[in-house]
């Protein structure tokens, strides 16, 4: 019928050419996403410690294998007036770029509320107090704080709701049981 032609072509024709352009611009919007992923995961990569950090009196090493580009996972290092070093490591809960913007926002808090001054467990209720705060929902982080003592060469752990530290010393590897809860959580 002549009600499903248009400019000289049939309808199957038109309807294959629309489908072809919306296919395109659909992998055009795909290819942006990525290259936009990519760019989120490079930035994310560049904010974490470097792999072999220099902290006086203790070998450490950082390693970071996203399951996403982009990921929950935030790290930093901190040092004191007197020559303490707190580690920071952290994961939003979820997978992929929620997990990811949660992560950057309880990151950089944990840096904008530290002090050199304040003990950890105080950085972690002042962290939580301004994540509980996010109309966000069931969103939440864990965080591990390690206070690296070189005069000691002791640690003082503090978590929220964090996997036990792994320890290895001597040649041996234990578990160390710190407790909390997660940062966040409604």
């Amino acid at each position: 019928s002549d009600l499903y032609l248009t400019e000289g072509g049939s309808f199957r024709e038109w309807i294959l050419n629309h489908a072809d352009t919306r296919h395109q611009a659909w992998v055009h919007r795909m290819c942006a996403l990525q290259r936009d992923l990519e760019a989120a995961a490079n930035t994310q990569a560049a904010m974490m410690p470097s792999i072999r950090p220099s902290i006086r009196g203790l070998e450490a090493c950082f390693l970071q294998r996203p399951l996403r580009l982009v990921t929950g996972d935030f790290c930093d290092l901190l040092s004191t007036d007197t020559d303490e070093t707190l580690i920071a490591m952290g994961d939003a809960s979820g997978k992929g770029a929620p997990a990811a913007m949660y992560g950057i926002r309880a990151g950089s808090w944990l840096r904008a509320f530290w002090q050199p001054d304040l003990s950890p467990t105080e950085l972690l209720i002042r962290l939580d107090v301004a994540l509980k705060g996010l109309p966000i929902g069931s969103q939440y982080a864990t965080l591990l704080l390690a206070c690296w003592h070189p005069d000691s060469s002791m640690f003082g752990l503090c978590s929220a709701g964090a996997p036990p530290p792994a320890l290895f010393r001597d040649g041996d590897l234990s578990w160390v049981t710190v407790n909390g809860s997660a940062l966040g959580w409604p």
